[in-house]
């Protein structure tokens, strides 16, 4: 456990994610957590868990240590607008798409300690991955509780500031897009007269299974596909529909826009 307070502004589903790991492992003890959000019933289930909650965001930051703001782009002039004193000497860490540590350091002002992180929706499975910002002169013991904070619901990767709206394509809304080839798929099946749950089980475990084998390390992600395939075989076959309807750049152009909106976000 870290000698620090935590305070998360938002309770939405990724507030609730981030909380959970942080529950379940005990990175911080129940009474050194508060959470703030603008809707009383969102904080009944924490409240439930002996967390300390209120609706004034203020008080998340004047007893907290390490301040995660948990909030939607659009909503973030807003939450700030008033903490900007008394967030002095703490760190606030954003989850926004799209809102620069510049946009912050404007608001927020010189003497607070900014740290943005891109997390994704499988936090709430347990197999988050999240990217976060280089510490940038944030102290180490705040900077540690901040990577174990999203450590206990997945793994953390470490990233430059400049590449943080770039980043979102890859791993904060990635998870849209297999849900999208899952669905794709498990229609298919549903077509060929299979029963959909089997085909949904069938589709997932296969999703599960490559992703342990591209984290072992013993392959290229070339490697991996040339495994797959065997020379006039039905994976070549299939594939040749990615290559004549030109995935790749399909996923190249949705990783664009995804960015170009990011960008837009931060305006």
């Amino acid at each position: 456990m870290y000698d620090t307070r935590l305070g998360i502004i938002g309770a939405g589903n990724m507030a609730s994610a981030i909380l959970n790991g942080v529950l379940e492992k005990r990175i911080f003890p129940v009474d050194d957590i508060i959470v703030s959000n603008r809707s009383e019933s969102k904080l009944e289930t924490w409240k439930e868990k002996g967390i300390q909650v209120t609706t004034d965001n203020l008080k998340v930051v004047l007893e907290s240590d390490v301040i995660i703001l948990a909030v939607k782009p659009q909503s973030m002039e807003e939450v700030i607008k008033n903490i900007g004193l008394a967030a002095e000497g703490k760190c606030v860490v954003s989850i926004a798409a799209g809102v620069s540590r510049e946009y912050l350091r404007d608001r927020l002002g010189p003497d607070v300690f900014l740290v943005r992180a891109m997390p994704n929706m499988p936090l709430l499975a347990g197999y988050g991955a999240t990217a976060i910002t280089y510490p940038y002169g944030t102290p180490d013991p705040l900077f540690q509780a901040v990577v174990s904070i999203f450590d206990a619901s997945g793994t953390t990767v470490l990233m430059h500031e400049k590449t943080m709206n770039e980043i979102i394509a890859v791993n904060g809304s990635s998870p849209a897009y297999f849900f999208r080839m899952a669905n794709a798929m498990v229609n298919w099946a549903k077509e060929q007269g299979i029963d959909p749950e089997s085909a949904l089980t069938l589709t997932a475990k296969s999703m599960e299974g490559a992703s342990k084998l591209l984290l072992s390390g013993d392959k290229t992600l070339k490697e991996w596909i040339d495994q797959v395939c065997s020379p006039g075989g039905t994976t070549l076959a299939a594939l040749s529909a990615f290559d004549e309807m030109e995935f790749d750049g399909m996923i190249a152009e949705a990783m664009n826009r995804c960015t170009k909106r990011a960008n837009e976000l931060g305006q």
